[in-house]
């Protein structure tokens, strides 16, 4: 059987707790052979990081460190245009054989499938394990609704050869959000709960988002 690789992508402009607390609970889930962490360069779907590439790779590195299985590399940096999903992809399957990749992403992102760059190739090469976001429905008229109707289980993504399946998880709601992190450094507000202590430490230390 194909040993699984996750993608875990993401601004993390910064990265807080959410994030850390998702990954933990999806390797419960599935036997991840690990999990690549990749903070974007130039995110394609959202308006450009506040933070710059370098601090938001140092703190997403730092939140990590400790989890098993776990990787975050610099995937793209050295791309030109916007940190397409289907690049980072294919650069890993460049570097491993016998796998099987499954991309990680939140309901909300993945609601605009079909707005990605080149994403009915990329549903050819990878599985999806979308995180259900509390109170969030995908709208019936996308292409979204249709892959997540499928009902594919974990089961099956784990079992199967192949590409091409989307299995929805229900994750522990955190009201976490990375803006609101940077509105509290920016009002001075504690963020003890709201990301890991080193990078909390990093985020005071480098007077970010103040």
């Amino acid at each position: 059987m194909p040993e699984i690789i996750g993608i875990f992508g993401g601004t993390f402009d910064p990265v807080h707790n959410g994030h850390t607390e998702t990954i933990s609970h999806l390797m419960t889930l599935i036997p991840f052979k690990k999990v690549i962490v990749v903070p974007d360069v130039r995110p394609p779907h959202r308006q450009e990081a506040i933070g710059s590439f370098e601090d938001r790779l140092a703190m997403t590195r730092l939140a990590f460190k400790n989890h098993k299985k776990v990787s975050v590399e610099e995937l793209g940096a050295s791309r030109s245009g916007p940190s397409y999903a289907i690049s980072t992809v294919k650069e890993i399957l460049k570097k491993e054989r016998n796998i099987k990749i499954v991309v990680i992403v939140g309901s909300d992102a993945f609601a605009e499938i079909d707005s990605w760059y080149r994403w009915k190739e990329l549903l050819r090469l990878v599985n999806f394990v979308v995180m259900k976001r509390p109170g969030y429905t995908t709208p019936k008229n996308k292409k979204s609704f249709e892959l997540i109707n499928q009902k594919n289980e974990i089961d099956e993504l784990v079992q199967k050869r192949g590409a091409g399946k989307v299995v929805e998880v229900k994750v522990k709601p955190l009201r976490i959000s990375s803006s609101g992190i940077r509105e509290n450094l920016g009002n001075g507000i504690d963020i003890n709960l709201l990301v890991g202590p080193k990078v909390r430490e990093y985020l005071i230390s480098n007077k970010l988002y103040v």
